[in-house]
C-alpha cells in the first residue's frame, strides 16, 4: 500500500519527465519546455490523486466483504452454538490399549 500512497507523485513525476523528453527531441524552447512539464505535473497529480483514491475504496470493499465471508464461515462452521473443538471424533474412544504380559 506504500506505493499507492505515492501514486499521484510518481504518476506526475514520470509523465513530466516524458513530456520533457519529447520537448527535448522536438527543440522547443526552454520556457515552454518548463511550462509544459509544470502543467503535466498538476494535471497527472489530479489524476493520480483520484485514481489512489479509486483504489482505497476498492482495497476497503474487499476488507469489509472478507471480513463478512469470515464471520458467515465461522456461523457456518459452529453446529448449534457448539464449538469446534468441543467436538471429537468417538471413534478413538474405541480403541483398546491394554498390553498382555
Amino acid at each position: 500500500m506504500d506505493y499507492i500512497q505515492r501514486f499521484p507523485f510518481i504518476i506526475s513525476a514520470i509523465m513530466a519527465i516524458v513530456i520533457g523528453a519529447i520537448s527535448y527531441t522536438a527543440k522547443d524552447d526552454l520556457k515552454q519546455t518548463c511550462i509544459k512539464m509544470t502543467i503535466a505535473l498538476i494535471v497527472f497529480y489530479i489524476i493520480g490523486t483520484f485514481i489512489r483514491s479509486v483504489f482505497y475504496s476498492i482495497h476497503e470493499e474487499i476488507v469489509k466483504r472478507r471480513e463478512e465471508m469470515e464471520k458467515e464461515k465461522d456461523k457456518d462452521m459452529e453446529p448449534d452454538g457448539l464449538d469446534n473443538q468441543e467436538v471429537s471424533d468417538s471413534s478413538a474412544h474405541d480403541i483398546d490399549f491394554t498390553v498382555d504380559e
